[in-house]
């Protein structure tokens, strides 16, 4: 048996205010939280000036980044933009949300740009124990 004519239609529109609902709801969600939509700009934005400095050999130029590659420097800039959003929302009440996932990406992107210079068997414990203490604080902070 089929389904009837006015049954299908009224799915149909069912199916359409769904999909606008969820626009919406996508759409306020960006105007609550500008600073998810100002990040991954930041980031391109970031390669695109990480790529002109390599570009042009001023990575070469500068003493504390002789022999740092390309993919190293820009991890390590993506790290810190990402540090500075967990920074503002740790800070700006408007801005709060989980930060977790956020810090452990950005301390994985600097120090996997910083490993290159002094080596995973330095990195690896110090940002370690770095992600602990900020998680440590910030969980003490929240049960204030």
């Amino acid at each position: 048996m089929s389904m009837p004519e006015d049954e299908k239609a009224l799915e149909k529109e069912q199916e359409k205010t769904e999909e606008k609902e969820s626009e919406k709801s996508w759409q306020e969600k960006t105007r609550r939280d500008p600073l998810a939509g100002i990040i991954w700009p930041l980031i391109l934005i970031w390669l695109g000036v990480a790529m002109f400095i390599d570009r042009f050999g001023l990575l070469a130029s500068v003493p504390l980044l002789q022999g740092l590659s390309f993919w190293p420097f820009f991890a390590f800039g993506a790290g810190v933009i990402l540090c500075g959003e967990v920074v503002v929302r740790l800070l700006v009440p408007e801005y709060r949300q989980p930060i977790g996932g956020t810090l452990f990406f950005a301390v994985l992107l600097m120090a996997s740009g910083i490993s290159q210079t002094f080596g995973w068997e330095i990195v690896a414990p110090v940002a370690l124990i770095g992600l602990g203490v900020i998680l440590l604080a910030t969980s003490l902070m929240r049960s204030r």
